[in-house]
């Protein structure tokens, strides 16, 4: 139970610093993992989000499995809804 916990927490804390580093180097949504943020990156077209993708499945290979950023992206399809309707928001205002 303990260390179930102390799992959680540490995934949890993996997570946050991966939205950090998106608002840093991917989309700049707060809400949005790295590997999700690159996998939007590369769906817009953005150089920068090829080469995320390829690295960032890489290192998540032997964890996650193949295309890790895909399933990143597709894991925040509501927050994504979010983020365009708060886009379009910024835009009518």
């Amino acid at each position: 139970m303990f260390w179930r916990e102390v799992r959680r927490r540490l995934l949890e804390v993996a997570s946050l610093a991966s939205c950090a580093l998106n608002i840093v180097i991917g989309t700049g949504d707060r809400e949005v993992t790295l590997s999700a943020g690159a996998w939007e990156l590369r769906r817009r077209g953005v150089r920068r989000g090829r080469w995320l993708v390829v690295l960032i499945d890489r290192l998540n290979r032997p964890w996650t499995g193949p295309c890790h950023c895909k399933r990143a992206w597709t894991d925040h399809c509501a927050v994504w809804s979010k983020v365009r309707a708060e886009q379009r928001g910024v835009a009518d205002a």
